[in-house]
């Protein structure tokens, strides 16, 4: 099995890959009509991943998923001992 941490970039990178082809294809396609505005909703929805995959990885998520990692190595459950 891949390493989690893989999975997520590769998805990551999907999500704005995808967000910069929608918007170069709106910027410079010949995409009109229906299809444009369906174009447009996509967009919306890549725009709203992008948003969370960027802010995993360059906000405190990304931390806090590798302190819990490196605590379920230890056998801890993350409390404090006494």
């Amino acid at each position: 099995m891949k390493d989690p941490r893989q999975v997520r970039a590769t998805l990551a990178f999907v999500t704005l890959a995808m967000l910069f082809a929608a918007l170069l294809l709106v910027a410079f396609g010949d995409v009109e009509g229906s299809d444009r505005e369906l174009l447009l909703v996509l967009i919306g929805a890549l725009v709203t991943n992008a948003k969370d995959a960027l802010g995993f990885f360059f906000g405190t998520s990304q931390s806090s998923q590798e302190k819990s990692d490196l605590l379920a190595r230890n056998g801890r459950s993350g409390g404090h001992e006494t």
